[in-house]
C-alpha cells in the first residue's frame, strides 16, 4: 500500500484526465488531502471545466458529466483531513516550503499517515 498526500493543483488535473482517473482509483493506494486542498480542487473543477467548455472542447452537458464523475471520485478515493488534525505544524510545515507558504497544508499530514 502506497500513502499519497496530494495537491489541489494535481488532483485536479488527474481528475479530469482519464487516465488520472483511473490511477485514483488503484486500489494499492491510500490518497489524502487536507481540507484546504479540498475546498481548493471543488472551486478549480469547476473554473477549469466552465472554461473547457467555453472554448468549445467540451458540450455542456459533457461538463456536467465530467463534473459529476469526478465529484464521484473524489467522494470514493480521496480520504479528506480536517485541519483540526495537523494545525498544529503549520510553521514547521511553512518552514519546509518557503517558496509557497500557501501550500503548507499538504506538507503536515505525512507524519500521522
Amino acid at each position: 500500500m502506497m500513502t499519497l498526500i496530494i495537491d489541489a493543483n494535481i488532483l485536479v488535473g488527474e481528475l479530469l484526465r482519464q487516465r488520472g482517473r483511473k490511477l485514483l482509483q488503484n486500489g494499492q493506494l491510500m490518497i489524502f488531502a487536507a481540507e484546504k486542498v479540498v475546498e481548493e480542487t471543488n472551486y478549480e473543477i469547476q473554473k477549469r471545466i466552465s472554461r473547457i467548455i467555453t472554448t468549445g472542447k467540451l458540450s455542456k452537458e459533457a461538463g456536467t458529466d465530467l463534473t459529476e464523475v469526478a465529484s464521484e471520485l473524489f467522494k470514493t478515493c480521496i480520504i479528506t483531513v480536517s485541519q483540526i488534525e495537523y494545525g498544529y505544524l503549520e510553521i514547521e510545515a511553512k518552514e519546509r516550503i518557503p517558496r509557497d507558504p500557501d501550500d503548507w497544508h499538504s506538507i503536515p499530514e505525512l507524519r500521522k499517515y
